[in-house]
């Protein structure tokens, strides 16, 4: 499963960061600097608390007997709205903006890409183990 966590977050990098720098576009700079920028952000918060929190949403989700996609689902979105958390230790102003600001919201688009992502690659109904489909 780790594997495939990890995967999912190799595929999430690249559309996140499209929709990222789409909807949080900073206007003194322009799309392509912008768009690397924000890959280099979210390639480390994907691959680091992205991966935890996804294995986590997924560990606690088959516990429900129903449901379990949609459970999975709520938990990627509480873990991407809660980013802001371990954020505001590195910037801690954010967390005057109020609860719907710049880190919220793209936290929530990333676990929702990430989430769709990995309900795919494990639909595929394929293993994978370092780069090489087992």
């Amino acid at each position: 499963m780790i594997n495939r966590k990890f995967l999912s977050a190799a595929i999430t990098w690249i559309p996140a960061t499209i929709l990222v720098a789409f909807i949080s576009p900073v206007y003194d700079a322009d799309f392509s600097s912008l768009v690397f920028i924000y890959a280099l952000y979210i390639f480390l918060f994907l691959f680091t608390y992205g991966v935890i929190a996804s294995f986590l949403a997924e560990k606690i989700s088959e516990k429900a007997a129903k449901f379990q996609s949609t459970l999975s689902l709520m938990i990627h979105l509480a873990f991407g709205y809660g980013f802001v958390l371990p954020f505001s230790v590195f910037a801690p102003e954010v967390l005057e903006q109020g609860p719907l600001n710049f880190i919220t919201i793209n936290g929530l688009v990333c676990s929702a890409v990430f989430f769709i992502v990995d309900l795919m690659v494990r639909r595929s109904g394929k293993s994978f183990c370092y780069g090489k489909e087992t």
